[in-house]
């Protein structure tokens, strides 16, 4: 094995090589370094995507959730959050109200998404602290000159659009209330601005309003009746299935939802999305195989002397075959590890660097996410060795059914 490695290694690097040859292998490298790099570097951002997506959605979501048919909502509701918390697959259930509304401030007026939550224990839906960019998480009621208002928590897109910082008072309205003084058929409340949030997405921080439970029990009218429970399993990727047994259990007139329901249409097409490019560039790497292909048969017909020579001194068919395979494994080889550096380098600057200004309103994010499993790589990486070995064997095979006579006739 020694010598064929080394007569390998002198066909594609020796002093003598003729320039078109080396051209076609260096263009059959370029081809495999282009194609790995490439694919690396969709895999890690397409990657980045999906993972960040999933984050955000948990760290703003429950795994799932709990409602009625009722229009009226939930009663009784720590009964039913006791029942759930009794779960081995539950860790944590907590209630919560959910409904829309309008905030003003300054006579500017937004849409938004009220979230009333359970302030009273300590659970996920109330974390609000880790999410703070001002502000504090104070429930209590705040007192500003000589009334006291209750708290309110802003998403910062909603925050700068209605011009409201930390401290400002704000008119909450919501359509079908009780009969208050302000607009007709409206419930108006004032709040003050507790904290300004960032929620990690344009959606959430452009929509989604807290309030503590009561006070939004108390503003929607719901007496203490909530909206539903939020429910967290212990592995995230079993929420459908915890979500149909508590669905089953309960019966009616309870229905639930889990977050990877309500994201499915997300992530489906992000993951298509993937594997579409994934394929698409795949395809590259084809190309340089064929390249591969055709550098090792212009080696071949070059060196056909040689590989005479070589069998009238008694090297076998098995030794030709291992010269040439080699060569192409090499080639792959060295096109494969300058690429794999090249695309982790190039994910590496991205995710560093803010090299690229993502429409925050459309892609949620606003740098391009970065994140390469190791997994993927090494899959990659080896995918791209095993196509470049395979392009090898037809002109290896080739090159040891040469006969001597027939390689030396000529010469």
């Amino acid at each position: 094995m020694q010598y064929e490695l080394l007569i390998a290694g002198r066909h594609l690097y020796g002093k003598r090589r003729r320039g078109f040859i080396s051209a076609i292998a260096f263009i059959s490298v370029l081809g495999v370094v282009i194609g790995v790099a490439a694919l690396i570097v969709v895999v890690g951002v397409m990657t980045g995507f999906i993972d960040n997506y999933q984050k955000i959605i948990l760290n703003t979501n429950a795994h799932v959730y709990l409602f009625t048919y009722y229009h009226n909502g939930i009663s009784k509701s720590d009964s039913l959050v006791a029942e759930l918390e009794k779960k081995s697959e539950v860790v944590e259930a907590t209630k919560f109200v959910y409904s829309e509304a309008i905030v003003s401030n300054k006579k500017l007026i937004e849409a938004i998404v009220v979230r009333g939550v359970d302030t009273e224990r300590q659970s996920r839906a109330n974390d609000l602290a880790g999410k703070l960019i001002s502000g504090k998480a104070d429930f209590s009621l705040i007192q500003v000159g000589e009334n006291k208002f209750p708290p309110l928590f802003l998403g910062k897109i909603i925050a700068e659009n209605i011009k409201a910082d930390v401290g400002s008072i704000v008119k909450l309205a919501f359509p079908q209330g009780k009969s208050r003084a302000g607009l007709a058929g409206m419930t108006v409340r004032k709040f003050v601005v507790a904290g300004i949030l960032d929620l990690g997405m344009y959606e959430y921080n452009s929509s989604i309003v807290y309030l503590t439970l009561p006070d939004a029990q108390d503003f929607f009218d719901m007496d203490d009746r909530v909206t539903g429970i939020e429910i967290w399993v212990r592995d995230i990727f079993n929420a459908n299935i915890v979500s149909y047994q508590i669905r089953y259990e309960l019966g009616m007139p309870y229905r639930t939802s889990d977050w990877i329901g309500l994201n499915s249409g997300l992530f489906a097409a992000l993951k298509f999305q993937r594997w579409i490019l994934g394929i698409i560039l795949t395809l590259i790497i084809l190309v340089a195989a064929f390249n591969l292909v055709s550098a090792l048969i212009m080696i071949v017909i070059e060196k056909r002397r040689e590989i005479g020579l070589l069998k009238s001194m008694g090297a076998s068919n098995s030794s030709i075959l291992t010269i040439f395979i080699t060569e192409g494994t090499l080639i792959g080889l060295v096109g494969t590890s300058i690429g794999a550096l090249i695309g982790v380098g190039i994910l590496a600057l991205v995710g560093r660097y803010q090299i690229i200004d993502l429409p925050i309103e459309i892609y949620q994010f606003e740098r391009i996410p970065v994140t390469l499993h190791s997994g993927s790589l090494y899959l990659i990486i080896g995918f791209a060795l095993l196509i470049s070995f395979s392009a090898t064997i037809y002109p290896a095979w080739r090159a040891s059914r040469l006969m001597p006579v027939e390689s030396i006739r000529y010469e």
